[in-house]
């Protein structure tokens, strides 16, 4: 539990690296994004997240639970960074912050399993891509001012 637990604050250290930065709701998922993609995890093997969720399903329940509140987490930061671009009106009220930080969270994990086993990170590229289509759908238009 301890080395999952380092290895996960490794990790999420360089993913959140410089978010305190970003001044919009949107340009912090995307950095996230960005990150998830560009910045080599500082641990080999793949996501620590990801790994131990797959490998501890049933044969250790404290460490499942551990990978589970880990996930929450994530999936809370990303869903308060949704939540705090709805109330600026940067987001869309209409946008569901768990339904948005999980497909954020599940497209990059599943590109990561791609991307190991093809040996090609066209994959993560691709997810890239598609969740920045995805955040312009959650982005909010500029209200138009009627002409007087």
């Amino acid at each position: 539990m301890e080395s999952f637990k380092f290895a996960w604050n490794a990790v999420l250290e360089v993913r959140l690296q410089g978010l305190e930065k970003v001044p919009t709701a949107l340009g912090k998922l995307r950095h996230i994004i960005d990150n998830f993609v560009e910045v080599r995890s500082p641990v080999s093997g793949g996501c620590p997240l990801l790994n131990t969720a797959m490998d501890c399903d049933d044969g250790n329940p404290a460490l499942r639970d551990l990978a589970k509140k880990t996930l929450q987490n994530w999936q809370q930061r990303l869903m308060k960074i949704v939540d705090d671009g709805i109330h600026t009106g940067e987001i869309v009220g209409a946008a569901s912050p768990k339904i948005t930080a999980n497909v954020i969270i599940s497209t990059l994990e599943g590109a990561v399993m791609i991307t190991r086993l093809e040996h090609t990170l066209d994959a993560l590229q691709d997810a890239r891509t598609a969740l920045s289509a995805h955040l312009e759908t959650l982005a909010a238009k500029p209200r138009r001012h009627a002409r007087t």
